[in-house]
């Protein structure tokens, strides 16, 4: 499930998803898009059929705790994975909300 641009394009500097992260291991076969330090992959739970998460490799308590770098990469994550996930599943829209702060993973 992994888009094919971003395999071809990884570089030796690529973060992975860390251990101590909530979300590890992301199943390979659960993965839509991969970039050097972003991860969207679909949820184990899902709400609808094109239900994903989008999530930065390093672990913050915060959004706003990562780089302004990482921040953008993330964004731009978020939207190639909406590209992907509306030509794989055809809804008719997408919600995309924020969760920020780590109480909301326990």
């Amino acid at each position: 499930m992994l888009d094919k641009t971003d395999a071809r394009n990884r570089d030796s500097s690529e973060e992975t998803l860390v251990s101590d992260s909530p979300f590890y291991p992301a199943a390979r076969e659960r993965l839509v898009l991969e970039t050097r330090r972003c991860v969207a992959f679909l949820n184990t739970s899902p709400v609808s059929k094109a239900h994903a998460l989008v999530i930065a490799k390093s672990v913050t308590a915060s959004l706003f705790g990562l780089s302004l770098d990482v921040q953008a990469e993330l964004w731009e994550t978020v939207g190639r994975a909406r590209e992907i996930l509306m030509e794989r599943f055809h809804p008719d829209g997408l919600n995309i909300g924020l969760i920020d702060g780590a109480e909301h993973l326990l």
